[in-house]
């Protein structure tokens, strides 16, 4: 008996040993399967850990265009101690040489220089009362540089003027005959540039959403303004602009770039005339209209090892007719080493950004980049988007309804989100049993005095045009729709109109292609936001 229930303890044993070894041996494989996960994820990082194979740029160099530093076709510029220092651009024209202290700074400036910005052919310098002064034939030889004081109308002959203090950032934009040759429009069309160039100052204003340009042959004042993305509520933290063309980044590494200028946007119809007729193989083209829009850069990848970006970014204007410029964005690689990223503009997939090694120390502020475009969490609640009525009552209780046309009794309208920055705006027509949408596009103009930002009670005058849609034109889909297009626009695509807009109205005026006068007026529809 002793011995059967020997026989039975030591099998209870075994069993419970095997079993032990078993678990024992699933937690090792478990462990060993966590190991080997935490080995990958350790090798993903060590892959990076050793010294970085990429060569550092050689040489003395400035590599962004910015307040304190900046370049040109030609030379680099930097601020040292009040003066102006300028050596050769060695990366675009080949030849090296050493920095030289600019001489012959007027006085005002001389010793005094605060910040600065350069493109083509000109520098402009800030002294500590943040007065402009122009720097001329900055992509000649130093002994042909030369200063003046003056700027805005006319023709930059005017008294000078001053920038804001409160500004985010500004830049210094330039197209000329000389290093552009042409503007490219939307339709493809060139259009060479006037012996006058086209200059712009470019100022980001607080809170990011904002961006003002001020031509010197325009008024002295912050009225012209360049639309951002999202209807003006795309919030920015930096801008540079080169060959009119500017570049945009937000706190998550989002980046846009757009193509304007008072020239080729349409704005300077007593010079350059432009049209939203198509102008797709005209003989003779007008610069197509509307006007280029932002465009959405491809994300920089920062999702190995070490790499990240900071919000310290370049353009730079590069060949001819406005159609390839280099972007530059400040970081680090995988590696951790410090450089920017560049690419051009006309690359579309984010492996054209290509990382270029300087070990210079960053200047920029950190962003929070991803893999994914999230320009809508910077997006600002506040728009100026404005609701303007035509007949807020409805239609007028004795109009006629005999005549073979519609009326103008007959018909009511809102203009649902016009803002003075940010064209389109939606035309919404009501018209016996028929809602359809039209779209009023319109664009600034030249004037010599200056103004305030946005709308007042003083009328703002703007080119524009009544867009009917294709597929409405195509297809109308009621009777009181087709005759409201027929009898007002003459089922015409494009009818241009001048528009006087203030805070209380908007007024459009000018004739339909069959001839009719369109005198139609909008009134503050604040009244709207108190219907039940």
């Amino acid at each position: 008996m002793q011995s059967f229930r020997f026989t039975i303890t030591m099998l209870v044993l075994l069993v419970v040993c095997l079993l032990a070894g078993c678990r024992s041996s699933d937690g090792n494989a478990a462990a060993g399967i966590a190991d080997a996960g935490a080995t990958q994820e350790a090798a993903g990082t060590d892959a990076f850990a050793g010294e970085d194979p990429a060569p550092v740029i050689p040489g003395e160099h400035v590599f962004f265009r910015g307040n304190q530093a900046s370049h040109n076709s030609r030379y680099y510029a930097r601020i040292v101690e009040g003066d102006i220092q300028v050596k050769p651009n060695v990366q675009r024209t080949g030849l090296d040489g050493p920095w030289v202290v600019l001489t012959g700074l007027p006085s005002g400036l001389l010793g005094e220089v605060t910040e600065l910005a350069m493109d083509d052919e000109h520098i402009i310098a800030l002294n500590s009362q943040r007065q402009i002064y122009t720097m001329w034939k900055a992509n000649r030889a130093i002994e042909e540089f030369h200063w003046q004081k003056a700027w805005g109308f006319p023709f930059w002959y005017g008294p000078g003027m001053q920038l804001r203090e409160d500004l985010v950032t500004w830049d210094f934009s330039v197209v000329s005959l000389e290093e552009d040759g042409c503007w490219t429009d939307p339709a493809g069309n060139l259009h060479a540039v006037g012996a006058g160039k086209c200059s712009h100052i470019i100022m980001l204003n607080p809170g990011g959403n904002t961006l003002t340009f001020n031509d010197p042959w325009l008024p002295r004042d912050y009225s012209y303004e360049i639309g951002m993305p999202y209807r003006g509520r795309f919030q920015a933290v930096r801008v540079s602009s080169s060959g009119s063309t500017h570049f945009i980044i937000n706190r998550y590494g989002d980046m846009y770039t757009r193509l304007f200028d008072f020239d080729i946007s349409g704005l300077d119809a007593l010079f350059m005339p432009s049209t939203y007729e198509d102008q797709h193989g005209a003989a003779d083209p007008l610069i197509q209209l509307p006007a280029e829009d932002w465009r959405l850069q491809p994300k920089i990848d920062t999702a190995h090892g070490r790499a990240s970006i900071t919000d310290r970014i370049s353009i730079t204007k590069t060949g001819r007719n406005c159609v390839h410029r280099l972007l530059r964005v400040e970081g680090t690689n995988a590696y951790g080493s410090t450089g920017y990223y560049e690419k051009d503009l006309r690359e579309t997939s984010s492996a054209a950004w290509v990382f270029h090694r300087t070990d210079l120390p960053l200047q920029g502020e950190p962003l929070e980049n991803t893999p994914e475009d999230r320009s809508g969490l910077t997006l600002t609640a506040n728009t100026e988007d404005r609701l303007y009525v035509r007949h807020p009552d409805g239609l007028w209780p004795d109009c006629p309804h005999t005549w073979p046309w519609v009326l103008d009794c007959q018909w009511h309208a809102t203009l649902n989100d016009f803002n003075c920055y940010h064209s389109p705006a939606t035309l919404t027509v009501f018209c016996g049993s028929a809602a359809f949408d039209l779209r009023l596009h319109y664009r600034g103009t030249i004037r010599i005095l200056p103004r305030p930002r946005g709308l007042d009670d003083n009328p703002r005058v703007f080119s524009a045009a009544i867009e009917i849609p294709p597929a409405l034109i195509e297809n109308p889909p009621d009777e009181d729709t087709a005759a409201f297009l027929r009898d007002y626009l003459d089922t015409a695509r494009w009818t241009e109109v001048t528009l006087l807009a203030t805070l209380d109205e908007v007024r459009l005026c000018g004739l339909a292609a069959n001839g009719r006068p369109l005198l139609w007026t909008f009134n503050d529809g604040r009244w709207a936001e108190e219907r039940p």
